[in-house]
């Protein structure tokens, strides 16, 4: 009896704290990637301020995502660059191709393609950099955490629990040293050598990332260092069963050729919700889809090429039957 009650009477220990590194093993993996399902649907709608030196560019931000399918919407909210206060700047992918389009404030008319081709990094990057890492940043910096540790040589090499606001965190340190060149961060699309960093999680609240550091030596010699730290919307009801939504994202760059650089973007509002397909196609800014020739109004330089053709092999058929009749003629 004095045993049971001396044994009652002793404080209770929490696993992040007996065993913080066998917890992030056995639970933070499959928790991202259950986060990274649920954030692979949305919408948003946000501000974002980017400050480098004496520059400072801010924009009013949209983002949509649906799977592979991807689009960001900015709209400058102050002339920099060379772009006037309303310039606007749409990235897009799809399964088919990707495009960015460009329209001036003044302008009545439809957006100009700036670029358009096949889905690629070019498209990919220009989302992710302006959106779609500030909405992932509940699990990763840039790339998902997950993405990282599926490289071969990927290894945590300290983990520790610490108390922050009464919370109880998880920080854990890791190392890649990759045997071939790792894409780490995004436009520019920076590929390392070797890669060293931190991660604070909150293991209570499905292991959303609350603060994250990645070092990288890139294989062109610089070295650059990346810092997020993330405020999260009040969580009401039970945090290990809702969806933890950033509030404000703050990223720091520090790299060895230039300036420190720091991008803040402050959500609006989120939701966590799939988009119709048809507003990842040209066919949603006015202008007809590739998949649909004839479409409204969007081709018209594939008509104009496709005229300008024909009317080129009109002129050799011409000109051939006219050297013919003259060379029957002699």
């Amino acid at each position: 009896m004095i045993l049971i009650l001396t044994l009652a009477c002793l404080p209770q220990v929490n696993q992040a704290e007996s065993d913080p590194a066998g917890r992030l093993r056995d639970e933070m993996p499959a928790a991202l990637k259950q986060l990274e399902s649920v954030l692979s649907q949305a919408q948003a709608e946000a501000r974002l301020v980017e400050r480098q030196g004496e520059f400072q560019s801010e924009y009013q931000v949209r983002l949509w995502i649906d799977g592979p399918r991807q689009r960001c919407d900015l709209v400058w909210a102050k002339e920099f660059a060379g772009h006037p206060q309303g310039y606007e700047q749409m990235f897009v992918q799809n399964e088919a191709n990707g495009f960015e389009l460009a329209r001036d404030p003044d302008s009545k008319s439809k957006p100009m393609i700036r670029s358009l081709g096949p889905p690629g990094e070019e498209y990919e990057s220009g989302v992710g950099y302006y959106a779609r890492r500030h909405l992932h940043a509940p699990i990763g910096l840039d790339r998902p955490l997950t993405t990282l540790m599926e490289e071969p040589s990927f290894r945590f090499e300290a983990v520790t629990a610490l108390e922050r606001e009464g919370r109880r965190l998880i920080r854990a340190e890791f190392r890649i040293t990759p045997t071939r060149p790792l894409p780490i961060f995004i436009q520019p699309v920076w590929t390392a050598k070797s890669v060293k960093g931190w991660v604070i999680f909150d293991p209570e609240a499905r292991w959303a990332i609350q603060e994250m550091e990645v070092t990288a030596e890139m294989t062109d010699g610089l070295t650059m260092t990346r810092l997020n730290r993330v405020e999260y919307a009040p969580i009401e009801g039970d945090p290990a069963q809702a969806v933890p939504l950033p509030r404000k994202v703050v990223q720091t760059w520090n790299t060895t050729d230039r300036q420190p650089a720091t991008i803040t973007l402050e959500f609006d509002t989120i939701r966590l919700e799939p988009t119709p397909a048809d507003q990842f196609t040209l066919a949603a800014f006015g202008l007809g889809d590739l998949a649909t020739p004839g479409g409204a109004g969007g081709n018209e330089w594939l008509w104009v090429v496709a005229a300008l053709a024909l009317v080129g092999i009109v002129a050799i058929l011409v000109v051939t039957r006219s050297r013919r009749r003259n060379t029957a003629t002699a």
